[in-house]
């Protein structure tokens, strides 16, 4: 069992890494009718440094719960981005979700390129499995540990590459059937065009009041991916997603 806990946690792992693998980058200054800088918004959340408590609602039940904190390393300029939360998710039994929750911390340099990130992502039920990554720009390999309640089931260094990831994955059992599954959206999205992520100036009705906002928008083929409310202090007031979830404060109401 808690192998087959921690093959569902380097599944998780693996799509996330293909998706980066399969884009190389997010292109936010190529929009030709960007009416604000993507640049401008990132400005204002290291300005102002304000954290984002968000809730994460489906079909307008609560699901779980998001925080997320921009800050500037004062002595070296580094943008720190740092990110927890927990969410319910039926992964086994229909009538039993699984919590899953997560923890981590990016660092980029002042121009945001990225130089490190530590993350966690851990499967309270049926039983505790956590996966820690740690990974910095440069190095080919990242630190991947597996660990219990009580022991460490596996620490290795694993290629960020295509094969790497697969046999990470095929170590904790993951079988015939997910392999498939990936490679069927690794073709699908290199089919796709690169996503563009677009910003404008928006407003929304916010406790009582229009507030003036910036719409971040990630955008691909014509469908969007991703919708993003931020305050003029850098704060997110609403998040919305093409699976379905919405993510904002508890005085905003689905």
């Amino acid at each position: 069992m808690i192998y087959r806990t921690a093959a569902a946690l380097i599944v998780i792992f693996w799509l996330v890494m293909t998706t980066l693998l399969i884009r190389n980058e997010v292109h936010p200054e190529d929009s030709r009718v960007r009416e604000v800088p993507l640049s401008h918004v990132l400005k204002l959340l290291y300005l102002h440094e304000q954290p984002s408590d968000l809730k994460i609602y489906a079909g307008g039940t609560p699901m779980g719960h998001l925080r997320f904190h921009p800050r500037t390393q004062k002595e070296t300029g580094d943008r720190i981005v740092e990110f927890t939360g927990t969410i319910l998710l039926q992964l086994q039994l229909p009538d039993r979700p699984s919590r899953i929750s997560w923890e981590g911390t990016m660092r980029m340099d002042p121009e945001y390129k990225m130089k490190r990130s530590e993350w966690a992502v851990t499967l309270h039920d049926p039983e505790f499995t956590r996966l820690e990554v740690r990974a910095q720009a440069g190095v080919p390999k990242a630190r991947v540990c597996v660990r219990t309640k009580d022991q460490v089931i596996k620490e290795l260094d694993v290629e960020m590459t295509e094969s790497g990831l697969t046999s990470l994955a095929r170590q904790f059992g993951a079988n015939a059937d997910f392999f498939t599954l990936v490679q069927q959206a690794r073709a699908q999205a290199q089919t796709q065009a690169q996503p563009t992520v677009r910003a404008r100036y928006s407003t929304m009705r916010y406790r009582g009041e229009n507030t003036e906002t910036f719409l971040v928008s990630v955008e691909q083929k014509g469908q969007t991916l991703v919708q993003c409310q931020f305050s003029q202090l850098g704060q997110i007031l609403q998040a919305r997603t093409i699976l379905g979830y919405t993510l904002q404060p508890d005085d905003l109401f689905p």
